[in-house]
């Protein structure tokens, strides 16, 4: 495995190449409210534009759906960045009281209303009038929310099985209800078992049944409290329901490598592009730039099987060679060289059975991602350190499958194994140096030749001698 100085490498090339999965600036929240007594065609034809008020920032798009019972509106605003959110959740709940106070005809300030917003914030509402409730001195404006069930995370972020486990807190409270929602509805997930974690401890683990019959696609987990002394419902979290379970099991490799440690929204934008090229909505494919960039990703984390899927959406519409073409033109490295940073063998295998359709096999390629770094397949494989991967691309070579030309690179390996020459690839077996001094080396031959061709009826003592060109590709040479 790639240590120190190369491992640093690898993690540049990641840190520089993320296929456009490194910073969203969109940044998406929800919040809820509960109308007790009305009903959805109460609700005002102006809503979105009321509710734009209320965060006094324009949002880049504001969903609302409905859950069954009471009216329960859950609402999806998408900022254009975490300043516009902060804005947002700072004027709304002092907002929504001033239209309570308002006397219009909005549905909230003729029936009993309880606003939910993030960071624990519970504003209630009766008769026009924000009902008082008893102020903790740190919060004098707005409570800080009662024990309440918390959605901690997701046990994995693509489920394929049927089943989710999710932990949290205040699941056990009665009224606790589980719900999903895809494709736009909701639906209550039926509660397998309820465990607790740790004995006095409130945090447990929910295994539920996700309905998959609803449909597939990005969906989202929520935890909700609806009784007469309370309505509380946690932040949703983002899920992946497909019926792939290779690329299920390859989406929940992000959670090793500590999906906390990642942008909410960029792991969102992932689950909800991954979605829609798995199951398109309304047949409806997702743009080729977006396979893509999908495909380059999954390349570069080691994933072969949601990186297949990508890449067959592309060549859809236009010739294989084109799509590497315009991968490499938009993200500024080849599918082969993010599949071997991944160091993963199958997915590289992948690449280059992709790649035996166009004949694109050549390893000398050099790579600029980001203006900054220039090696070759070949040399991010011997970065990179995987002995499967390298002998990968070293059997190709010997294959003749790749250009008997070398590119110059001005870039120096990391770690180099062997003394470094400048030849040319077309003229490497006649001008390899033996390693003890400048004289010729003879005409490169297989082993079982130099053992036949062992002098004095003694035993051929055959010795390999690896050399570099300047691109670091290996030329082998036998002697006595």
């Amino acid at each position: 495995p790639a240590t120190g100085g190369a491992a640093s490498s690898v993690e540049e090339f990641k840190k520089s190449v993320s296929f456009g999965y490194d910073v969203v600036e969109h940044c998406v929240f929800n919040f809820s409210m509960k109308i007790i007594g009305a009903a959805p065609d109460t609700l005002p034809a102006n809503l979105k534009q009321e509710l734009t008020q209320w965060m006094q920032a324009s949002p880049v798009a504001v969903q609302g759906f409905i859950r069954f019972g009471c009216l329960h509106l859950s609402i999806d605003v998408t900022m254009r960045n975490s300043t516009d959110m902060a804005t947002a959740l700072r004027h709304m709940p002092t907002n929504f009281e001033r239209s309570v106070a308002s006397g219009y005809s909005f549905p909230w300030c003729r029936h009993p209303t309880t606003a939910l917003f993030p960071g624990d914030c519970a504003v209630t509402a009766a008769c026009g009038a924000v009902v008082p409730t008893p102020q903790p001195q740190s919060q004098p404006q707005h409570p800080a929310l009662p024990p309440h069930p918390v959605l901690l995370d997701l046990e994995r972020l693509a489920v394929a099985d049927g089943v989710l486990r999710l932990r949290g807190t205040g699941l056990r409270r009665p009224g606790v209800r589980f719900m999903a929602r895809v494709n736009k509805e909701f639906y209550e997930m039926e509660v397998i078992e309820v465990t607790v974690v740790d004995e006095g401890s409130d945090t447990a683990v929910a295994s539920l049944r996700v309905p998959f019959e609803a449909g597939l696609g990005q969906a989202w987990v929520e935890v909700l409290l609806d009784s007469a002394e309370a309505f509380r419902v946690s932040q949703p979290a983002a899920l992946l329901l497909t019926d792939c379970p290779l690329v299920a099991e390859e989406v929940c490799r992000l959670q090793q490598r500590g999906v906390e440690r990642m942008n909410c929204n960029v792991v969102l934008k992932l689950l909800q592009d991954i979605g829609a090229l798995l199951h398109p909505v309304s047949g409806a494919a997702v743009p080729v730039a977006t396979a893509l960039q999908i495909a380059g990703f999954a390349a570069s984390c080691g994933w072969p099987e949601t990186m297949d899927r990508a890449l067959e959406r592309a060549i859809q519409a236009m010739p294989l060679e084109s799509a590497l073409d315009c991968l490499e033109a938009a993200h500024g490295t080849s599918l082969l060289s993010a599949a071997v940073v991944s160091g993963s063998p199958a997915t590289v295998t992948r690449v280059l059975a992709f790649m035996a359709e166009t004949g694109s096999f050549d390893l000398a390629r050099v790579d600029v991602p980001s203006g900054r770094l220039c090696r070759s397949p070949m040399q991010w494989a011997e970065v990179q350190g995987v002995a499967e991967v390298t002998e990968l691309l070293m059997a190709l070579r010997q294959q003749g499958r790749a250009l008997p030309h070398r590119t110059p690179s001005t870039h120096s390996l990391d770690r180099q194994d062997g003394p470094q020459m400048d030849m040319d690839m077309a003229d490497a077996p006649n001008s390899a140096m033996s390693a003890s001094g400048s004289a010729p080396a003879p005409t490169p031959a297989s082993a079982s030749e130099v053992a036949e061709n062992g002098g004095g009826g003694g035993s051929a003592v055959v010795s390999v001698c690896r050399f570099h060109s300047c691109l670091s590709l290996p030329q082998f040479c036998c002697h006595h």
